[in-house]
This record gives C-alpha cells, sequence and structure tokens, in this order.
C-alpha cells in the first residue's frame, strides 16, 4: 500500500496525512495490547475468585459459630464473581477491542464505514467507563459521608 501524504477519505470529507495515520496506528496497537491484557487479567480473576472463593466455603462451613451459616452463600458470591469480572473486564474491554481491530480494519482497506464502527466503540468504551467511574466515585463519597 502507498504511503500518500494526504488520503482522501471522501465520504468524511476528512484528510488524513501519514503522521495522523500513523498515531492511529499506534492507538490501534496499544489499545489492543491493553484490551487482551485486561481479557487475561479478567480471567486470572474469575480463576482465583472461583478456588478462593470455593475455599473460603468450605472453611466456614466447618466452623460452628456463626460464620458457619455464610457458608450457604457460597453460590451467590459465586455468581456474583463472574458478573464483575464479565462486565468489568469482558464487556468493557472488548468495546476496546474492537476498536483497535476495527481501526487496523479501516486503516488497511481505507474503509469508511469501518472507521466509524471503530470511533462508535471507542465511544461506548469511555461513556462505560466513565459511568462506572461516577458510580464509584459517588458510592466513595456516601461512604465518606457516612462515617462521619
Amino acid at each position: 500500500m502507498e504511503n500518500n501524504e494526504n488520503d482522501q477519505l471522501s465520504a468524511l470529507d476528512l484528510e488524513v496525512d501519514s503522521e495522523v495515520r500513523q498515531l492511529l496506528v499506534e492507538t490501534s496497537k496499544w489499545t489492543k495490547f491493553i484490551s487482551l491484557s485486561m481479557f487475561i487479567i479478567g480471567g486470572l480473576v474469575l480463576l482465583f475468585g472461583i478456588l478462593g472463593g470455593s475455599l473460603m466455603m468450605g472453611v466456614l462451613g466447618k466452623m460452628d459459630n456463626s460464620f458457619g451459616s455464610l457458608a450457604e452463600f457460597g453460590g451467590g458470591v459465586l455468581i456474583a464473581i463472574i458478573v464483575v469480572v464479565v462486565v468489568f473486564f469482558v464487556v468493557v474491554y472488548y468495546f476496546l477491542y474492537k476498536f483497535s481491530t476495527k481501526m487496523k480494519s479501516a486503516l488497511t482497506t481505507e474503509n469508511v464505514l469501518d472507521m466509524n464502527e471503530a470511533f462508535g466503540s471507542l465511544k461506548l468504551f469511555f461513556i462505560i467507563t466513565t459511568v462506572i467511574s461516577i458510580l464509584s466515585l459517588a458510592y466513595s463519597i456516601f461512604n465518606m459521608v457516612k462515617t462521619l
């Protein structure tokens, strides 16, 4: 593929010069690395959460005091771990991965539809992470006010 000084993306009336193209290629590489890393971390969290949760429930089940009744919630804990991993790791970082693959495809084939899909996926990634951040911040502020 030629490395033209200016590529015309006629459907968007947008010119992408070689510097912007190179920055988008690097961005797609980094976002792919980050998303794949988070998929691996999510898998490890799920694995250790299941193993650790089953060990904890086994220990709690052997206790005779009030902690023994907590062992009955083992299934709920397992479901909570799975939901957290699926939401925070798979769903959120799927959009970042989709951005990287679609952007790379858009740059190699000069397909405007792929570029639109890529930026749409990046937008969804930012929306979801912003909502999660705001909820986390609100929860932290609520706990801080509650302790006063």
